[in-house]
């Protein structure tokens, strides 16, 4: 594949005022200590020489070449110059690769936490055996609520005591007695309240 370069900006960016100014600018791989020119062609595909010779304000021809980033050396100056085709190519391989990434993440972290995948509306995470994260998605059965230890509730105030859980948001509590909470009262380590 060929990488179009814009025009050749042969221009120290530490120093604007330092140009290579009508002088012959090599197209190297960055990284090459050798900078061995690499083949180039302009836009059309006709084959460009290589060192590029630059004007006198030390721009040069756009042109393309075969790898994504190039080193340009021209006197004592010298700099890189990148293909928008390849930064997009880079940054579309870099963002493929985290999502990529996040889906194994989330597919390891959910399975190391014992939380299958899956699961429809309505269903709940339940123990399938003591065996530390054995758990799958059920259905409960229908009826009445389902209380037991550590089992979050909602409860109203009044007066000094408390109904059996309802859904008035304006009071939380966790069970954490091993009888119904529902027939216990609001007291010592059966019931805690969380704000």
């Amino acid at each position: 594949m060929s990488y179009p370069f814009d025009a050749i900006s042969a221009i120290d960016p530490q120093d604007p005022s330092r140009v290579a100014a009508d002088a012959e600018v090599t197209i190297a791989a960055p990284g090459d200590e050798t900078q061995t020119p690499i083949p180039l062609t302009d836009l059309t595909g006709l084959p460009l020489p290589n060192p590029v010779l630059v004007n006198s304000l030390g721009f040069g021809p756009a042109f393309q070449a075969e790898i994504p980033s190039v080193a340009w050396y021209g006197g004592t100056m010298s700099g890189l110059l990148h293909s928008y085709t390849g930064l997009k190519e880079d940054a579309e391989a870099a963002a493929s690769s985290a999502n990529l990434s996040r889906i194994a993440a989330e597919a390891a972290g959910s399975a190391a936490e014992g939380i299958p995948s899956g699961g429809s509306a309505g269903q709940v995470l339940s123990k399938v055996t003591s065996t530390s994260y054995d758990t799958a998605w059920v259905t409960p059965s229908s009826g009445g609520a389902v209380y037991g230890a550590g089992v979050m509730v909602t409860v109203q105030q009044v007066g000094s005591g408390y109904t059996r859980p309802t859904s008035d948001p304006t009071i939380r509590y966790v069970f954490t007695g091993t009888a119904d909470p529902g027939t216990v009262a609001l007291e010592n380590d059966r019931w805690e309240r969380l704000d």
